[in-house]
């Protein structure tokens, strides 16, 4: 599962970073006057922010959910080590 959750945040990494590139080029090739120019940074920072947005809500999710498995991971395993002293100790 963790290799799952590399791939796809390195994929998801990969994808905003193009965007990115790709927007920055597409802007500086483009021949446009200074108020169209400046709409297309404005609808393109919009989309960026979109597109950070939801991915920063899906690494949140991912992240929560690695904290919680790994809570509970330590929750058992300290009921565990209890138990396995209580039962050396009343022997």
């Amino acid at each position: 599962m963790a290799e799952e959750q590399t791939h796809s945040n390195g994929f998801g990494k990969g994808i905003l970073i193009g965007s990115l590139f790709g927007a920055a080029l597409a802007l500086l090739y483009a021949p446009k006057s200074g108020a169209e120019l400046r709409k297309d940074v404005r609808k393109r920072a919009d989309g960026f922010k979109t597109s950070f947005t939801r991915y920063a809500r899906k690494m949140k999710k991912q992240t929560n959910g690695i904290l919680s498995k790994a809570l509970s991971d330590s929750e058992e395993a300290g009921e565990e080590g209890t138990r396995s002293h209580r039962s050396r100790t009343h022997v």
